[in-house]
Parts: structure tokens; C-alpha cells; sequence
């Protein structure tokens, strides 16, 4: 009489995405798109290796349906609120590459996750300001940057209101 052995079923090939970091008051306030890209990337981080991952635009673009020049925005974003940290810059000219990032929850070469969206502390992220770090900035009413005294780098598209100097008002009503 044979003995059945109990079959072991193996799992398909799988990444996990933590609780800790969907629960995390930084992905809630990061948009659905950025949300796409971050898993995106996680698919393509080998824990085995512990090394950076990469995606490109272009491909990124293709995978999620979207602009080139979205992904780069959605890559700010993510940096802004500590997903993922960039550890080698783009290389461009002859064969590109493209750039690579370390992602906040998992190990990298052998230490441990630096979980540093844990660490935001609700800057808000505007898609369209960014300093020369690509981080977002805060903008006030007068269009200035951070008090830096410095234009955002892509000012709004409206035409600017001149204002009524006190001489053109008390002489308005003389014409």
C-alpha cells in the first residue's frame, strides 16, 4: 500500500508590498499614478541582490499608459515623499541609461531599509514647481519660492495682473 505524499503547491512569482507602507500617511497623500510607478519599480527590486532598480521613462511610459514627461514628475514625487532615493544619476549620450533607485522599504547592498517616508511630515507636492533637486517647493501668492526670492522654475501660464498705481486711480475718474 502506497502512501499519498501531501503535494507541496509552490506560489507563482510574487513581490510583497508592505502594510507598514500602504498604511503610511505619505502614500495616502501621494497620487494613484505615483502609486503605479512605485509598484512598478518594486517588481523589478531582486531581494537576493539588494541592488537599485531602474526603469526608464520611455518604458515606464509604455507600461502605465502614460507621457514620458509624466513619469519624470511621478519619479519627483515619489522622491518628495521618500519612496524611493536616487543613487546614480541618468547617463546620456551614446548608450544611455537610465537612472537607479534604492526603494525606501526594502534592504540596499546589505543594510537596512531606510523607510524615510516614515520621516514626511505633510509638504505638500506640486506637479508643476520643483527646484534644481527635483523636489517640490512651496510657492506664496506673490509667486515666490520658499523665500528664496527666486521665479519657480515653470511659473503659471496666466498673464500677470499689473495693479493700479494710486496715481492711475484718482485720475481715472477725470477721463
Amino acid at each position: 500500500m502506497k502512501t499519498k505524499q501531501k503535494q507541496k503547491t509552490k506560489l507563482p512569482p510574487f513581490f510583497p508590498v508592505f502594510i507598514e507602507t500602504v498604511k503610511s500617511p505619505a502614500w495616502l497623500a501621494m497620487s494613484c499614478d505615483a502609486r503605479s510607478l512605485y509598484v512598478q519599480l518594486k517588481q523589478r527590486y531582486n531581494r537576493k541582490e539588494q541592488k537599485a532598480v531602474y526603469l526608464s521613462r520611455r518604458t515606464a511610459a509604455k507600461e502605465l499608459g502614460a507621457n514620458k514627461d509624466t513619469i519624470g514628475v511621478l519619479y519627483r514625487e515619489l522622491r518628495h515623499f521618500g519612496f524611493i532615493v536616487q543613487v546614480q544619476a541618468a547617463r546620456f549620450g551614446g548608450k544611455g541609461e537610465a537612472a537607479r533607485y534604492r526603494l525606501a522599504d526594502e534592504p540596499y547592498l546589505g543594510q537596512p531599509p531606510g523607510m524615510d517616508f516614515t520621516r514626511w511630515r505633510g509638504a505638500v507636492f506640486r506637479r508643476g514647481l520643483s527646484d534644481r533637486t527635483g523636489q517640490a517647493v512651496r510657492q506664496d501668492r506673490t509667486g515666490l519660492s520658499d523665500g528664496v526670492g527666486q521665479r519657480p522654475r515653470f511659473p503659471s501660464k496666466s498673464p500677470v495682473r499689473r495693479r493700479r498705481t494710486n496715481l492711475e486711480e484718482d485720475s481715472s475718474h477725470l477721463a
